[in-house]
Parts: C-alpha cells; sequence; structure tokens
C-alpha cells in the first residue's frame, strides 16, 4: 500500500520538476492533481529584446569588429534563451506546460543554434504543448529549426528531399513499419516548396512545389503539407504511437499495452487533446501502482531542476551550469540525434553515474569540480568526462537553506536521516545506508549537519530515480 506522501510525491517528479518543499502532504492526491491542472496557464513567450538577427548579406558588409560583437551577443543569445527555460524549470508557475514542452522538445527533436530559431521552436512547442496534436504538429512541420534541421529548404519539385518526410512518419507520428517507402517518396513530394524566410517565418515557396497527383497511405490527391497533415492523423497508428511515446516518459518505460489501448480511446475520442490524455493518466488508479513508482532515472534536466526547486540553487555563471549539462548528457536544443534524448539506463554509465553522486555536494557546498563539455554534436563520438588535472572550478552557485531548515526543523533527531529520506527519495534505502551516512554526519552539529545528512540522501542511487 503506497502511503499519500509518496503518491503526491510521484504525481509532482511526473507532472512537474519534482515536489517543492513546502509541499502540503496532508492534502489529498486529488486536491494536489486538481492544484497542477488549475495552475495551467498560456504560455509565456521567450523573448530577448536586445537581440536581432542580421541577415547575411548585411552581415558580410559588417566591419571586422562589428562582426566579433555580433557572434559575442549571439553566443550570449544561445545561453540566455537556455538560461530562461532552465529557471522555468526550476521554478514554481505552469510546469505542467514546462514537463510537456521538455518531452515535446525531445519528440520534435533538433539541434539548432540560430537564436532567433531556438526561441521561436520553443514557443511553438509550448504554445501548443497541452493542446489538440494536430495545432501541436501543424505548427512543427512550419518551423524554420526542424525545416532546416531536416533539409526540407531543400525540397523541391526537380529534385525532392525525403528527410522531412520519412522523420515525419518515423519519429513524429508514425513510427517505423507504419508506412511504405512510397509513402515517404510521396509524402516528401507533397512538402516541397515548405521553407522558411531568415527571419524564421514560414514560406511556402509555389514555384519549388510539386503540385502533381501523388498517392499516400493508398489514396490519391494532389496532395500538399496541410493534406499529408490530415492523412497521418487519419491513420490508426498515430494516436497509438504518441500514447505509447508518452506513457514511456511519463509513467514506465515498460509500456502495458493494456493500459495505452485504454487511453487511446480516450485520446482519439478528445480529438487527440493532449492535455486530455495527461489528466486521464494522472488521475488514473494505476499511475501510482508500486511498479510506476521510483521506475524512472532521471534526465539531468529532471536532476538539476529538481535540486534547484528544493534549495532555490542559482548559477552565477550560466556556462557553468551548461557544461553541467553537457557532462551529463543532456543540452537543450543540441540533442545526439534526430532521434532525440533514449533516456532510461542511457543517462548512466561509470563516468556520469560518479558525477552524479557528487552532484549535490558540487551544487549545496560550492564544492570545486573539474569537468570536460562533451563538444561534439554527436553523442557517439565523443563520452562526457570528469577531467583531471589542474581545471578544477568552483559551481559559484548559490542557494537559499531557509525553507530547507524550517522544514527539517519539524523531523525527530533521531530519526532525521530516515525521516528527511522520505521526503527526497521515492526509494528507500537500506538500515544499513542510514547508519552510515551518520558515521559521516555525527561530528557535525545543527544546520551544518542537516545540510551535510541532505548531501549525502542526495548522492545515493536512489535519489537518482522518479
Amino acid at each position: 500500500m503506497i502511503d499519500n506522501k509518496l503518491k503526491i510525491k510521484h504525481l509532482y517528479w511526473r507532472a512537474n520538476f519534482g515536489p517543492s518543499l513546502d509541499t502540503d502532504y496532508s492534502k489529498s492526491y486529488e486536491y494536489h492533481l486538481k492544484t497542477i491542472f488549475d495552475g495551467i496557464k498560456p504560455h509565456q513567450p521567450v523573448v530577448l529584446d536586445y537581440w536581432n538577427q542580421v541577415k547575411s548579406d548585411y552581415l558580410k558588409d559588417m566591419s571586422a569588429e562589428a562582426k566579433v560583437q555580433y557572434r559575442k551577443n549571439e553566443r550570449r543569445a544561445r545561453y540566455d534563451i537556455g538560461d530562461a527555460i532552465l529557471d522555468r524549470y526550476a521554478g514554481d508557475k505552469n510546469l505542467l506546460r514546462e514537463k510537456m514542452t521538455l518531452f515535446w522538445m525531445g519528440h520534435f527533436a533538433c539541434r539548432v543554434g540560430n537564436p532567433a530559431f531556438m526561441s521561436q521552436y520553443y514557443n511553438a512547442i509550448a504554445e501548443n504543448a497541452l493542446g489538440k496534436f494536430e495545432l501541436l504538429l501543424t505548427a512543427m512541420t512550419k518551423n524554420a529549426a526542424l525545416l532546416q534541421y531536416l533539409n526540407n529548404n531543400q525540397n523541391r519539385k526537380a529534385h525532392p528531399n525525403e528527410n522531412f518526410a520519412r522523420e515525419l512518419m518515423e519519429l513524429f507520428t508514425l513510427d517505423r513499419g507504419n508506412y511504405t517507402e512510397t509513402d515517404v517518396l510521396e509524402s516528401a513530394r507533397a512538402l516541397t516548396g515548405w521553407t522558411f524566410t531568415p527571419d524564421g517565418d514560414f514560406h511556402f515557396r509555389k514555384e519549388h512545389h510539386d503540385d502533381g497527383s501523388k498517392t499516400i497511405f493508398g489514396k490519391t490527391g494532389n496532395f500538399n503539407g496541410d493534406d499529408l497533415i490530415k492523412l497521418i492523423l487519419n491513420k490508426s497508428e498515430c494516436p497509438t504511437y504518441l500514447v505509447t511515446r508518452i506513457y514511456k516518459f511519463f509513467v514506465n518505460e515498460n509500456v502495458d499495452p493494456i493500459r495505452v489501448k485504454e487511453l487511446e480511446a480516450g485520446f482519439i475520442k478528445s480529438g487527440l487533446h493532449i492535455g486530455e490524455l495527461m489528466k486521464s493518466i494522472f488521475s488514473s488508479t494505476w499511475f501510482i501502482d508500486s511498479q510506476n513508482v521510483g521506475s524512472k532515472i532521471k534526465s539531468p534536466v529532471e536532476l538539476i531542476s529538481g535540486m534547484s526547486r528544493y534549495f532555490k540553487i542559482q548559477f552565477v555563471e550560466p556556462t557553468f551550469r551548461l557544461n553541467l549539462y553537457s557532462v551529463l548528457g543532456q543540452v537543450l536544443f543540441n540533442p545526439p540525434n534526430v532521434a532525440g534524448w533514449p533516456g532510461g539506463k542511457s543517462w548512466i554509465d561509470s563516468s556520469t553515474l560518479i558525477f552524479r553522486n557528487r552532484l549535490p555536494k558540487v551544487l549545496l557546498s560550492d564544492a570545486s569540480v573539474s569537468i570536460e563539455p562533451k563538444k561534439s554534436f554527436d553523442a557517439l563520438e565523443s563520452t562526457p568526462t570528469v577531467a583531471k588535472g589542474n581545471k578544477a572550478k568552483k559551481t559559484n552557485s548559490i542557494c537559499d537553506f531557509d525553507s530547507f531548515l524550517q522544514l527539517t526543523a519539524k523531523l525527530k533527531d533521531d530519526q532525521f536521516c530516515e525521516q528527511l529520506s522520505e521526503i527526497l527519495n521515492q526509494k528507500q534505502p537500506s538500515a544499513e545506508v542510514f547508519e552510515t551516512i551518520r558515521s559521516f554526519t555525527w561530528k557535525f552539529e545543527g544546520n551544518e549537519k542537516k545540510i551535510k545528512t541532505a548531501i549525502y540522501l542526495m548522492g545515493l542511487p536512489e535519489y537518482q530515480l522518479s
């Protein structure tokens, strides 16, 4: 029997980025579920007032000094966009929308370095993250970052490029095996002429569009990109695939086909409304079954955002936070490939596990750490490592321990470790582990002892699970 506190923590880890320290566990699960959905607000776009995209023709005519300054501002804009999003994940507002946005950024995976395209890509996903899937899919098929990444700006009547059409079906909507090579070719023809302006606005170039007859999924017509979206959404495999992907991310990587079928029926009835699907998942009795609680390895974003929510961690140097994510293998706008971040056990290897276990000490006590962030786009070419030698650098992080110390003031001294673990961890360590932690912290007193205990608990393998 799972107690109420564990159920509520489970809900917040899956629907948000972990509970806040002041979560009221005396309230019912249903109360917290309602609070989360009542807290959904329209998306507030991420906008950088100081950044203006310069067209390549203008850039060529700039002085050398102006070009250097432009590139410097461009790099700053990239950092600031990523920082703004990560700050939202660590905050307290609209977190279900933000969690869904993180999921869709892995689903519609895209590498993008143009700041204007980065913000447009994130804002398009966030705005549609909890609405009808048709609106989200339409927005993404007309998004400059994705069109560029999958080469649809090179898709022309004379020379069709199949990249976008293939990934649209294989990764975004239907899954492999539910379309033919002919479907890919004909869909590519339907998408010819779909491109974007230098500012990132969608642009249809009629002169490059193939307006001839096409046969897709056994249906024949003079199809364009909008028609293709409707044809895909009418395929029965589409809702099955989407529900399965969402189940793996929010419930359990081991998919229960019976549950997926149940969810799929409601999803179809709602017109493929994402928010309604999420409400069905989180309100289902099976969502809080023991096999689903503490069954997922936290992604780097979930791990650091969860700690930041507990202790209100702030990073003085934005680049250092980015390097932390790079070492751990998850950088926003830079997935390993078009399939996105694989998740699960792929987050853990001998290097990242050691670094993950040390992370609480690094962030909560401003310890020095040596890191060598991954430099290659391709995750297969380079493994993130902890650097050796004289590259140690303090995190320069700032923590607010007031809420933590107020909460822990109510805990019993002789059971402090166990009771704190019930707040921090979904899975509880053995009695021997608690005794080991006490053997490390006995020499400390007062607030310092409490913070040291939290660091040790968050460094355990159990804290890696959500």
